[in-house]
C-alpha cells in the first residue's frame, strides 16, 4: 500500500511542478502530504530535483525523435519474439532485447524530463532588504516586499496559472478568463481573473491579510473544511491563524502600500505609529526615548522621501534630536 501511495504522489508531484495539476488534484495532493511525513519529504526530494532540472538549458547530440523511432522499433521486435509458438525457448538475445529496450525508454525520459524541466520548470525569486518587481511569462506584474519569496513557472500551463509566495507581494494580473490565476501560500489560495491587490503572508505574521485595489479576489482557507471570501475594490480579508477564521472588513491602513510606493499619509497619528511604519518599509530600528514621546501626534504625508528627509522633517516638526547609533536611530526631545 505504502508503493501505492508513493507512486501516486510521484504522478500528482510531478503534474504540481509542470503548473499542469487542477484544483481537485491539488486537493489530493494536500491530503496526500497529510497522510505520512515521509511524503512532504519526497515532495521536498522532487521539488530540489525539478528546479535543478529546470536550470538545464538545452540536450546536447540528443534528438528525441530518433531515440523513440528505434524504441518503438526494438519493441516491435520483441512483440514478434513474443509470439514464438508453444514449447520453444526463447532465445537470450529476447531477454537481453527487453533489456535493452526498458534501458532505453530510461534514457529518452530521463533527457525527456531534463528538455521539459528546461521549458516547464520553476523559477523562485527572493528578495533580501530591497523590494523586487517581476513581470511573468504572461505579462502580469509582481512588486515583490523585502525578504520574501515567489515561485513561479517559467511558462504558464495547463487551465491554472499556479505560483507560490511567502512574504507580501503588490500583483497587477493580467486577465484571462480561461485561465485563472491563484497564489498559494501556507495558510491560503487567492484566485482571481485580472485585478489588482496586495497579498501579506509572510510566516512569522499572525494573519494573512489581502486587500483588492481593483478587480475581485477570491481568497480560500486551507483545511478539512475549506471556506471561501469573495473581496471586492476596498476589501480586505484576514485570516487568522490562531482560530482559523477568515473575515471580510474594509478597515484598511492607507499606508499598506507605502512599501511599494514610498508614499505616506499620517493624520493625527502617534510618533510611536510612525515610527513602527517607518520600520517596516524602510528596514530601520527607530527608538523613541520617552514615553510621552511616544504619544506625541502628527499630521503630515511623505511622498518617495528617504529616511533621512523624512526624519529631517519630523525633528522640525516635533522639535527632536536625532541621534543615530550602531545601526538605531534614536529620537529624543531636544533639552
Amino acid at each position: 500500500m505504502e508503493k501505492k501511495d508513493k507512486n501516486i504522489g510521484i504522478e500528482l508531484i510531478t503534474r504540481h511542478l509542470s503548473g499542469e495539476s487542477n484544483a481537485a488534484e491539488e486537493k489530493e495532493l494536500q491530503h496526500w502530504l497529510a497522510a505520512d511525513p515521509d511524503h512532504i519529504t519526497l515532495l521536498d526530494q522532487y521539488s530540489s530535483l525539478w528546479e535543478k532540472l529546470g536550470r538545464v538549458q538545452s540536450v546536447a547530440g540528443i534528438d528525441l525523435d530518433a531515440e523513440w523511432h528505434i524504441l518503438e522499433s526494438r519493441m516491435a521486435e520483441g512483440e514478434k519474439m513474443i509470439t514464438l509458438q508453444p514449447g520453444r525457448k526463447r532465445r537470450a538475445s529476447f531477454y537481453t532485447g527487453r533489456i535493452a529496450v526498458a534501458a532505453m525508454l530510461a534514457v529518452i525520459l530521463t533527457f525527456s524530463g531534463i528538455y521539459l524541466a528546461s521549458r516547464f520548470g520553476y523559477r523562485t525569486l527572493a528578495t533580501t532588504a530591497q523590494p523586487e518587481e517581476l513581470v511573468l511569462p504572461d505579462g502580469s506584474t509582481v512588486t515583490l516586499n523585502h525578504f520574501s519569496s515567489l515561485k513561479y513557472p517559467r511558462r504558464f500551463a495547463g487551465e491554472i496559472r499556479n505560483i507560490e509566495l511567502d512574504g507580501e507581494g503588490f500583483f497587477e494580473v493580467e486577465s484571462d478568463p480561461d485561465h485563472p490565476f491563484v497564489i498559494k501560500t501556507r495558510d491560503v489560495d487567492i484566485k482571481v481573473l485580472g485585478t489588482s491587490f496586495n497579498v501579506n503572508a509572510y510566516r512569522e505574521n499572525a494573519a494573512v491579510e489581502v486587500i483588492v485595489k481593483t478587480g475581485e479576489v477570491a481568497v480560500t482557507r486551507h483545511g478539512d473544511i475549506p471556506k471561501t471570501i469573495i473581496l471586492k475594490p476596498g476589501n480586505k480579508g484576514v485570516y487568522k491563524k490562531n482560530n482559523e477564521t477568515l473575515k471580510i472588513t474594509r478597515e484598511i491602513d492607507r499606508n499598506y502600500l507605502a512599501w511599494k510606493t514610498r508614499n505616506f499619509v499620517f493624520e493625527d497619528q502617534t510618533l510611536f505609529d510612525v515610527s513602527q511604519q517607518l520600520n517596516k518599509v524602510y528596514q530601520a530600528e527607530i527608538i523613541i526615548a520617552s514615553d510621552s514621546l511616544k504619544e506625541a501626534r502628527i499630521t503630515t504625508t511623505f511622498n518617495d522621501q528617504s529616511l533621512d528627509a523624512i526624519l529631517n522633517v519630523l525633528s522640525a516638526t516635533l522639535d527632536l534630536d536625532v541621534r543615530k547609533s550602531n545601526g538605531q536611530i534614536i529620537l529624543s526631545e531636544t533639552n
